[in-house]
């Protein structure tokens, strides 16, 4: 199991997003990503069983798959992947 602890999946700029995106298409054609409906909390200063056992208790988790991509991806932004592609269209049309 590989645990990444930060906030690496952000979709702040248009590029960052595409970046984001293809991440997100191998994410869900691996078969092999699972994630929790509830954001952990960063880890960094915990012990490694801390920060296990915080992990452990965050509750049940699911396979990131073509019909859950858009649930998890509302943990990662406030916008839908559709309005983030509306917005960026729009501002680059300027």
């Amino acid at each position: 199991m590989v645990v990444f602890d930060g906030v690496f999946l952000t979709a702040a700029r248009s590029a960052r997003y595409g970046e984001v995106r293809e991440l997100l298409d191998v994410a869900v054609a691996s078969d092999k990503v699972y994630y929790s409906e509830q954001r952990a909390p960063l880890t960094s200063e915990m012990t490694p069983d801390e920060a296990v056992s915080t992990l452990i208790n965050l509750g049940s988790i699911q396979p990131l798959t073509v019909e859950s991509r858009a649930e998890y991806f509302s943990l990662l932004s406030n916008f839908t992947e559709d309005e983030l592609v509306e917005i960026y269209s729009t501002r680059e049309m300027r």
